[in-house]
C-alpha cells in the first residue's frame, strides 16, 4: 500500500521540489523491489536455520 501511495503522490503538485518527483518515485520503487528480492531468501534462510525439516521421505 505504501508503494502505491508513494507512486500516486508523484502526480500531486509539490512546492519547492528541486528534482523530478516521477523519476525519484520510479527509482525508489525499483530500489525497494530489489531490496525485497534480496531480503526474501535471507529471511527464509534465517527462519529455517536450526530447524529440522517437518517432512521426511
Amino acid at each position: 500500500m505504501a508503494e502505491i501511495r508513494r507512486l500516486l503522490d508523484t502526480h500531486l503538485p509539490h512546492s519547492g521540489a528541486d528534482h523530478d518527483p516521477v523519476t525519484h518515485a520510479l527509482n525508489w520503487s525499483a530500489w525497494r523491489r530489489r531490496h525485497q528480492a534480496i531480503a526474501r531468501p535471507c529471511h527464509y534462510q534465517k527462519r529455517s536455520a536450526g530447524h529440522e525439516p517437518l517432512l521426511e521421505y
